[in-house]
């Protein structure tokens, strides 16, 4: 729209000074009016948002990338898995998700409650979060936010057993769900694969991804019997675990990865 208003108000300059008298010996003087003003940098969040309604979808990230490690090695449940309600009974979930649009209403008895929709990678679902739900968990039910979540797939009462619902049993802030969750990476290699090219390749990505994790390196040889292992603790290297890092280790066929 700001591009296309300042083309239409180029243009009308243009042809206000081809009506003058003086149009034609002053057509090299035309006066462009002024860009208009180009907003402020916009945080990562609002670049990716603006993306998607823009073009709608994502191109140059995901806003959940920050949390990929924790959506792939701590959940146990997708949204597209809740909303088919392809779950196990009584089994308990832990999800990770954002809060893509919040709709409040009031019951017939004033209590306010809310329809949420939450996203992530794949897939999109709507929650009601009734009264005595929304009263608990509503301080973290934003738009926008990052949440993690654990819930249960289970009878929504005794008196009808065979009716199941997702009932989410506790919310908090991915930011802070996160951090505790993942502490620790190890990458296991068996002997038989360690080579020169594999070890200057695993340190590149070791030297270009400092962060706060610790990781271990664990040596294994099949070919030994007993079975053989070494865990080697590393003192001088801790990681930040970001998608880019953890899609590297996950294409190199001879690398093992655990999380906890």
């Amino acid at each position: 729209d700001t591009l296309m208003n300042y083309g239409v108000k180029f243009q009308e300059d243009k042809n206000n000074m081809f009506a003058s008298i003086f149009g034609d010996e002053m057509q090299s003087a035309i006066m462009r009016p002024a860009y208009p003003p180009m907003p402020l940098d916009w945080s990562k969040l609002e670049r990716l948002n603006r993306e998607k309604n823009l073009v709608g979808m994502y191109l140059s990230a995901h806003p959940l990338d920050e949390y990929y490690v924790f959506m792939k090695y701590a959940c146990n449940v997708t949204l597209e898995q809740i909303a088919k309600s392809d779950l196990q009974e009584n089994k308990d979930y832990t999800l990770a998700c954002m809060v893509r649009e919040v709709r409040e209403m009031v019951s017939q008895k004033g209590d306010l409650w809310a329809i949420v929709t939450f996203e992530d990678y794949e897939s999109s679902y709507e929650h009601r979060f009734f009264a005595k739900e929304y009263a608990q968990w509503g301080g973290f039910l934003k738009k926008g936010n990052f949440l993690a979540m654990k819930a249960k797939y289970a009878a929504r009462n005794h008196w009808k057993p065979e009716a199941k619902s997702f009932n989410i049993q506790q919310v908090n802030l991915l930011s802070q769900e996160a951090p505790q969750a993942i502490g620790k990476l190890q990458i296991s290699v068996p002997l038989q694969q360690i080579d020169e090219n594999l070890v200057e390749s695993l340190m590149q990505q070791i030297e270009m991804h400092p962060g706060n994790v610790q990781f271990r390196l664990l040596i294994t040889d099949d070919s030994s019997r007993p079975r053989m292992s070494a865990r080697l603790y590393s003192m001088k290297y801790k990681l930040n675990l970001t998608k880019e890092l953890m899609e590297y280790f996950e294409t190199i066929p001879e690398v093992g990865i655990k999380v906890n």
